[in-house]
């Protein structure tokens, strides 16, 4: 499937940097409840994290907390992919 027309006038690292934002997010959150189901509008936000059908909504900081964690097992996955191909 092509990509819409509108596609090609955003810059692929603002596409790459909010899907990858969305991803730390969403895994931070299912680090604090694995049935969440929420939706970002925007990942630069955190405010703007929908919960939804009846998803307890997790406080910003805990979240902080979890995205710090998400990052440095991210980090770590990274290095650990680097060394094996060394």
């Amino acid at each position: 499937m092509a990509n819409p027309s509108w596609y090609s006038a955003i810059p692929q690292a603002y596409i790459r940097g909010n899907h990858e934002k969305s991803y730390i997010i969403g895994r931070a959150i299912m680090k604090i409840n694995p049935t969440a189901e929420i939706s970002i509008a925007n990942p630069d936000d955190l405010n703007t994290i929908t919960f939804h059908d009846g998803t307890a909504v997790i406080p910003t900081a805990d979240i902080e907390t979890q995205i710090a964690v998400v990052e440095g097992e991210l980090q770590a996955e990274a290095d650990a992919g680097t060394q094996r191909l060394t």
